[in-house]
């Protein structure tokens, strides 16, 4: 047999052991197919954390210890109010929150504290007059001038406090107003969707504060209440804190029940 009439011998037994010994393939032999250039894959990142919100606010605040006892002059107190509140979503339309805020309604504090400043201010400004006239030379045979001198730029030195003290005091002015200031625990029922809408609150407060005809600081604890609505970045709100006697300091104002209230808008995030 020739070698040319032996290859479509060959060629067709090659085809036929090919077909014969062909095996199906195993599952686990099949590679998966590749995602597409657009399928994203989302990362698995596990339970989601609570979410968490913010609000400050500022309003107007009010501030009274009444008693039948005494006439008090705190009756009808009215400033401004800051607060700052933190909420965590607890389920259900519910959430858990502790907040803080302050009462500014005595004014008049601020403006005798200015007054001091100013009265302090001018004070210096008078006593670099005095230093500078001492300092000043005396003639051409003022021997003594530079040692004055050298006298005066400690006093110059020295005398700079007043001023620095009379900016802390004009600074410090507005908080010097503060009438009370209060934390509270509180659980919030919303009634919209998601945890949003009118809401209702309750919970305990604790309160510092001072009265204007006893101004010692004195601390108590009493019921909060709020009231408000929540509309996702900007929250309207109303909170009532109310002590009663003997469930805060009472020196000077013995036998008051004690009310700190606001009314402010907020800003959430």
């Amino acid at each position: 047999m020739s070698f040319s009439k032996s290859i479509p011998r060959l060629f067709v037994l090659g085809i036929g052991v090919g077909v014969g010994t062909d095996t199906p393939a195993r599952a686990s032999d099949e590679v998966p197919p590749m995602p597409s250039a657009g399928t994203s894959v989302p990362p698995d990142i596990g339970p989601q954390a609570q979410e968490w919100r913010t609000t400050l606010s500022a309003g107007m605040a009010y501030f009274s210890a009444t008693s039948p006892r005494s006439r008090l002059d705190s009756q009808d107190n009215f400033g401004l109010a800051f607060e700052s509140r933190s909420s965590v979503d607890v389920g259900g339309n519910w959430r858990a929150g502790v907040g803080f805020g302050m009462g500014l309604t005595e004014f008049h504090r601020t403006r005798d504290l200015w007054d001091e400043a100013g009265s302090t201010a001018r004070w210096t400004t008078q006593a670099y007059r005095d230093v500078y006239g001492w300092a000043k030379a005396r003639g051409d045979d003022d021997t003594v001038a530079p040692l004055r001198w050298m006298g005066s730029a400690f006093a110059f030195g020295f005398l700079a406090f007043g001023y620095v003290l009379a900016g802390g005091m004009y600074v410090a002015g507005p908080i010097y107003s503060t009438t009370f200031v209060d934390m509270d625990v509180t659980a919030s029922h919303h009634f919209g969707p998601e945890g949003r809408g009118p809401y209702l609150a309750g919970g305990l407060a604790l309160i510092g504060f001072s009265h204007p005809l006893s101004p010692q600081l004195r601390g108590g604890v009493g019921p909060v209440f709020s009231a408000g609505m929540d509309l996702g970045k900007v929250t309207i709100g109303s909170k009532v804190i109310f002590s009663p006697p003997s469930w805060h300091g009472e020196s000077g104002i013995e036998g008051s029940a004690l009310t700190a209230a606001s009314l402010t808008v907020g800003i959430t995030r």
